[in-house]
């Protein structure tokens, strides 16, 4: 059987923290080994969205927020099937910016 983790904390991160994971596992033999896995966590960028022309809408992002991706879902209803949105973010000033036209439906 394999096990899988779930992490559950009582205070949030903040950004630039380092969490690490130390385990214990059963060998055959009924020994312990560990292991540990640190994961840095960085700040999260804000989102802006904003209106454009024709209905469509803008968001803007910091350009220093690389590594992200922008994800769509035509419903929150569980299981959220999120797809990630085609459009290619352009940088200009500093700025991510995707303009997405409404969807119709």
């Amino acid at each position: 059987m394999i096990a899988t983790p779930v992490l559950s904390l009582a205070s949030p991160v903040r950004s630039r923290q380092v969490m690490s994971s130390l385990p214990p596992r059963l060998t055959a033999a009924n020994n312990t080994s560990e292991f540990s896995a640190c994961v840095p966590v960085g700040p999260v960028p804000g989102l802006n969205i904003g209106s454009a022309p024709d209905g469509q809408v803008t968001l803007t992002w910091p350009g220093t927020a690389t590594g992200f991706a922008l994800k769509q879902a035509s419903s929150l209803t569980p299981p959220i099937p999120w797809t990630t949105v085609t459009n290619v973010p352009v940088l200009s000033n500093g700025q991510f910016t995707v303009t997405l036209a409404p969807d119709v439906g």
